[in-house]
């Protein structure tokens, strides 16, 4: 996918001012995701004066992001591959 979604991802977790863990995804992946197009609805109504069209797209069916995760922290530092399965 090419859209501008970000490649690296940082996160601070503090727990009781003492403990900290940081989380550093990166060379994260995006395949292209599958759209349920089976169940969109498309409906005409009328509210408020005004012509509506709704649109209702169930959105994704499936989706999987691949990174690169570390996790720094005193006690449990960590590094390996996830993946993200929607």
């Amino acid at each position: 996918m090419d859209k501008d979604l970000p490649t690296e991802y940082h996160y601070k977790l503090v727990y009781l001012y003492i403990f900290q863990w940081t989380f550093d995804w990166t060379n994260i992946k995006y395949n292209v995701p599958t759209l349920d197009m089976k169940d969109v609805k498309l409906s005409f109504t009328r509210g408020y004066e005004t012509a509506l069209v709704k649109l209702d797209f169930p959105a994704i069916k499936s989706w999987e992001i691949d990174a690169h995760q570390t996790v720094t922290s005193l006690f449990f530092p960590s590094e390996s591959d996830v993946q993200l399965v929607f």
